[in-house]
């Protein structure tokens, strides 16, 4: 099992997240960098025809936008999302696609003034109808096969119509390890949760591990309690849990 991060480790633009486990590559979104470009995103350790599939946590081009990309550079596999995340994503990639071809248009006739070199597009329209044609709507809560080695879950955390925190469960050599990406978490969520966060898992992204814990300082003066749910079920919680509630 191995999770390499591509994008969106130092910044919050260009989300990018490589999975690995047995003979299965994954990507946790594809996105563009936007803005500023102070920490550039690593490129694929791979070639873009060797991910078996991508895991959309929702329809931001900074989480996206480099799906025609992928597909421009060999990539021909199902892009797992929200039916809604589907239904914005055909409008998004599009439009941003027209954006990339316009750019293009607009740059060549200037360097064709002043003799310079041509400028390609970062991806075309017909890179875009590719993407949106490998979109694969999935359910919340709804426990999907996507390889071997992969099953997932998404859930909805009110960022955007349609965004979701997913649940990621590898398997290889008889072992289960469960990872969630939390994608982009709406304040109003976070401000209305539980003071008890009960976590059956292995590992958390970013947002999780960091966010959660500043808002609940804002919030309720207070650490979150962190109970990770195992074999042995409730049995970790701790006897002063009741006050945190």
């Amino acid at each position: 099992m191995k999770v390499t991060f591509l994008g969106a480790t130092h910044e919050v633009t260009g989300s990018c997240t490589l999975i690995e486990c047995g003979n299965n590559r994954g990507l946790v979104d594809c996105g563009m960098e936007q803005g500023k470009d102070i920490f550039e995103n690593q490129k694929l350790p791979v070639a873009a025809g060797e991910i078996d599939f991508v895991l959309l946590t929702h329809a931001h081009i900074d989480h996206s936008g480099n799906l025609p990309l992928l597909f421009k550079n060999g990539f021909d596999g199902p892009i797992y999302a929200t039916r809604e995340t589907c239904n914005l994503c055909r409008i998004m990639l599009r439009d941003c696609a027209h954006i990339q071809e316009s750019e293009a248009e607009w740059r060549n006739r200037k360097s064709r003034r002043s003799g310079g070199p041509t400028y390609e597009p970062v991806y075309t329209l017909d890179d875009a109808e590719a993407a949106i044609a490998h979109l694969r709507p999935v359910s919340y809560h709804e426990l999907v096969q996507v390889g071997e080695h992969f099953a997932v879950r998404f859930s909805d955390v009110c960022h955007l119509l349609g965004s979701a925190c997913i649940e990621v469960f590898m398997t290889e050599n008889g072992v289960e390890r469960k990872m969630v990406f939390s994608g982009d978490m709406a304040s109003q969520l976070m401000s209305g949760m539980a003071i008890v966060i009960i976590c059956g898992l292995s590992y958390a992204t970013l947002m999780t591990l960091y966010i959660v814990p500043i808002l609940y300082d804002i919030l309720f003066k207070k650490p979150p309690l962190v109970v990770d749910v195992g074999d042995d079920g409730m049995d970790d919680i701790p006897d002063d849990a009741a006050e945190y509630i």
